[in-house]
């Protein structure tokens, strides 16, 4: 939701099955404090409430939420920043995939705050990138990567470019 134009926040509780979660981790870059909030109907919030323990959350978490939600400014201009950044990671994945086509398969679109890519190596790319203590997560057939700072971005786009070549001079 933060790095998309639409949203369900305000018709959350136009529906008895939709419930939203949010975090305080992505955009706004605070996974530290481990704050989210839910935005539901009714109904499920208040099953929500039967089932969360009375204290969850603690106060300093839930000070640091508000102060930082307070101030939409700093909000808006961070979320703009990762998306940036996640473009530029996007389209070097895009000019890796033209390069490397045989082992990017696809490099999908996304309105998120990281890179997907269908591949038969997903394997070899995420134990070769573990070895440059570069962590990404990989799938059955699919690797994920998350957008990181300009630096942690330009760091994984030299890795991966040593790493598809060297897979591909295997396939010769």
């Amino acid at each position: 939701m933060d790095f998309w134009t639409e949203s369900l926040l305000d018709r959350a509780s136009e529906y008895d099955n939709l419930i939203i979660l949010k975090t305080c981790s992505k955009a706004i870059g605070m996974a530290g404090i481990r704050l989210g909030f839910s935005v539901a109907g009714e109904k499920l919030t208040n099953a929500l409430k039967m089932v969360k323990s009375p204290y969850n959350t603690d106060s300093i978490s839930q000070k640091l939420g508000e102060t930082v939600f307070g101030m939409k400014s700093v909000i808006t201009e961070k979320t703009a920043e990762i998306i940036n950044r996640n473009k530029f990671l996007l389209s070097e994945m895009k000019r890796l995939q033209g390069k490397h086509s045989l082992i990017f398969k696809t490099v999908y679109e996304s309105v998120t705050n990281f890179v997907f890519i269908k591949t038969d190596y997903y394997s070899e790319i995420f134990y070769a990138l573990m070895e440059k203590s570069i962590i990404v997560r990989k799938f059955n057939g699919y690797i994920r990567i998350n957008t990181g700072s300009v630096s942690e971005n330009t760091i994984l786009i030299n890795a991966l470019e040593e790493i598809l070549f060297k897979i591909e001079e295997g396939l010769k």
